[in-house]
């Protein structure tokens, strides 16, 4: 208040304008905004006596707001208004008033009521509890700034829509959006790594955690710690703005006239096409992205739909090993505000009926914040052992509603999120055709057919640019990721899982994550997990890592990490994985080293099992290398489509029930037959027994049960079939009834 005044007589602010309505002290009450009068109950002085008693106090804090007011220049009608609130009690009896100043001529001071009720009840003493946090929440976000706007308009002579302010330091939430002031529950497993307004700078999390000495310098080997883990959250949101600006994007994105409608048809086929959709809101939405990676969005996008906009959404989970050997915990969502459906419908054009859009009412399940929350805890929690455990076997699931629905013309209230194990993503196909952030700042050349008129040329390339222009600022996909410190401290139990309780007492279904045995690491908290190196398509290679629960202070120079792989081999079992992101050219047609659609990626059977000869040849080599020992050259190397065929056909065999002994004897007796069948049939591709027969004969197997069972793939709500020919292996995901879609 002693700032001094820009063109005025007043050496102060303080001089030209009164602050408070009280004396003054040491600590005066600038600006006060609400009052208080509370009588007992047994008093004879009613409400209209209390009014009475402070209508005066209300005055003049009106008239501390108004004179302020008429100081500054160039007022308009979008300035702050004064207003005050007033809180008046007689016994639990409660009313709160607004009191403002009109507009008329002379102004006149006027108090009306707003709300009144009895504390004695739940629902009262609730009700004045959120009108209490919203008047705080008012108070420190715009009441206090506006006034603050107000004093500086004052001191510098600018109007009051010209006068900006930076976020002051000592309060906290002028830096972040409304919604991260709730914060999640108390957990042990992530510690916050810094918070937007804090003057510190955000910490940085090593893969190599708390280990006591760097990750070796070696070729065929790396260590890490299983307590630092890469939280991430992936997600293509579409409101009703950004979803016409990409059908805009995709009308420009070549000389096709309905690329746009093309686009709309298929998000609109995807997402009516699975019966999985839940219903979120905006601020649910957003909660899911901060509690999973600790921080907040910087580029959430919590817009002027509203918290409680409705949003069909499709959720899938998934733990892996990165191909740097990072634990990676990922949620992957698809995300259409009713809003921006309803844009893709128009721009779809069809021109009979679709069967999905007008089915999407009964397709869509509500799912209560609450049913979420405790869906992500149980996936958030578990020691470090547990999480390296669900990474190695690849978890991968999609999130739907539960109890299931079993019949079509009632949709019982979602009372849990189950988790159905997922061959393949499918969200994750559909995200990667849309632009991330920055890739619309440089667009793809256009490629125009030989006759291609220059005008229509020129006409589409202005047409692009100026689509281009309007997004650029738009992120249609949103990637928030974190590296948290895992503690040890709270493990991922039944008893203390909020959601699996409910699970196990109503179904009696099993938790998703699965128990790690002391047995299986070594005595001081480590294990070893190998994988087949996917990025050298030339020779086939097992790449190694060893991980650590704990410090492990005992692990000081590579000496030690050698001694610790050799015990953990003698035990006659390790960990075997398969790293992700595959790369996109295993799946090529044609690719030697093909990945198919039916091989096991994800969600794999017995992570802990013995180790090949090869995989036992490369593990020693590392101990060679770590040892200094010069490494053997091989004259042959193994082929890396001989080593993924075997490993699928390892997986498959698990994957049907067998054991680990089992398996291998049918390995043999399959490559004996394939071996055989070459020597009759000389000019066979087949150079050792390849499983797509395997898989086609599978396939065989399913028709025939369906055909015995009297089921087609197009009878109503039973898809558990064809649901597992798409991928889907939990009967709870199914394929909504009459998937055909028109074109």
């Amino acid at each position: 208040m002693s700032e001094p005044m820009a063109d005025n007589n007043c050496h102060s602010v303080g001089e030209c304008i009164r602050s408070s309505a009280f004396k003054e002290g040491t600590e005066p009450l600038l600006f006060p905004f609400l009052i208080l009068e509370a009588k007992a109950e047994k008093s004879s002085n009613g409400f209209v006596d209390i009014q009475t008693q402070t209508m005066f106090p209300i005055l003049a804090l009106l008239k501390l707001q108004e004179d302020l007011q008429n100081k500054m220049i160039d007022t308009t009608e979008n300035d702050p208004a004064p207003l005050v609130w007033f809180f008046a009690n007689r016994g639990d009896s409660w009313r709160v008033y607004g009191c403002y100043v009109t507009d008329d001529e002379p102004s006149r001071y006027d108090i009306i009521q707003l709300w009144d009720g009895c504390i004695l009840s739940n629902d009262g003493a609730l009700q004045l509890l959120l009108i209490v946090d919203y008047i705080f929440d008012w108070a420190r976000d715009i009441y206090r700034p506006s006034i603050l706007r107000q004093l500086k308009s004052l001191v510098t002579g600018q109007a009051y829509d010209q006068v900006s302010l930076t976020n002051d330091s000592d309060v906290f939430s002028l830096g972040r959006n409304v919604l991260s002031w709730i914060q999640p529950p108390p957990s042990t497993i992530y510690r916050a790594e810094s918070q937007a307004g804090c003057t510190q700078p955000p910490r940085t999390l090593d893969p190599s955690g708390k280990l006591k000495m760097p990750p070796p310098n070696t070729k065929l080997g790396t260590l890490r710690s299983a307590s630092i883990v890469q939280s991430r959250v992936v997600g293509l949101y579409l409101d009703e703005e950004s979803a016409r600006s990409l059908m805009d994007l995709a009308a420009t994105s070549n000389q096709k006239s309905n690329t746009s409608q093309s686009e709309a048809r298929m998000l609109i086929n995807f997402v009516t096409q699975w019966n999985e959709l839940i219903v979120l809101t905006e601020r649910g939405l957003a909660r899911l992205e901060e509690s999973w990676t600790g921080k907040h969005p910087a580029e959430s996008k919590i817009s002027a739909l509203g918290q409680d906009a409705t949003i069909y959404t499709m959720l899938e989970f998934a733990s892996y090993m990165s191909l740097s050997w990072e634990i990676v915990r990922e949620i992957t969502y698809l995300a259409i505000s009713k809003a921006a459906f309803d844009v893709l419908v128009e721009y779809a054009a069809y021109s009979k009926k679709h069967h999905g859009i007008r089915a999407l009412s009964e397709i869509v399940r509500p799912c209560d914040d609450f049913v979420l929350d405790d869906a992500v805890t149980c996936l958030r929690s578990g020691t470090p052992s547990q999480i390296l455990l669900a990474a190695v076997t690849c978890s991968s699931f999609a999130l739907y509603s539960l109890p299931e629905r079993q019949r079509p013309d009632y949709t019982p209230p979602t009372e849990d999120l189950g988790f159905g194990r997922v061959r393949h993503s499918r969200l994750r196909a559909v995200i990667s055709r849309f632009p991330k952030t920055g890739e619309l700042a440089r667009p793809k050349k256009l490629r125009f057919p030989p006759d291609f008129s220059a005008e229509a040329t020129q006409r589409l390339i202005k047409e692009r640019d100026r689509a281009v222009k309007r997004c650029k600022d738009i992120n249609f996909v949103r990637i928030t990721e974190q590296r948290n410190d895992v503690s040890q401290e709270q493990p991922h139990e039944v008893s203390t899982c909020a959601r699996c309780r409910r699970l196990s007492q109503s179904t009696g279904a099993a938790t998703h994550i699965r128990d790690a045995h002391n047995s299986e690491f070594s005595a001081n908290g480590m294990a070893i997990v190998e994988s087949l190196d996917l990025k050298n398509s030339a020779h086939a290679s097992h790449d190694v890592c060893l991980f650590a629960i704990d410090e492990c202070k005992e692990i000081e120079d590579q000496s030690a990490i050698a001694r610790t792989i050799e015990d953990l081999l003698k035990s006659g079992n390790l960990y075997h994985t398969i790293r992700h992101p595959i790369p996109i050219r295993l799946y090529e047609q044609g690719h030697t080293t093909r990945v198919l659609w039916s091989d096991t990626v994800w969600n794999l059977p017995l992570p802990l099992r013995p180790p090949t000869n090869e995989q036992r040849r490369d593990i020693s080599n590392w101990i060679s290398e770590l040892w200094g020992v010069d490494l053997p050259v091989r004259k042959k190397p193994d082929e890396l489509e001989y080593n993924w065929n075997n490993l699928q056909l390892s997986l498959h065999f698990l994957n049907k029930g067998s054991t680990w002994e089992i398996a291998t004897q049918k390995i043999n007796q399959f490559q004996l037959s394939a071996r055989s069948q070459r020597q009759k049939y000389p000019g066979s591709p087949d150079k050792f027994g390849h499983r797509c027969s395997l898989y086609n004969q599978k396939e065989n197997e399913e028709r025939k049960l369906r055909k015995a069972a009297g089921k087609h793939d197009d009878d109503g709500w039973d898809m558990t079939c064809r649901a597992a020919r798409f991928g889907i292996e939990d009967a709870g995901l199914r394929r909504y009834h009459g998937s055909k879609f028109q074109r």
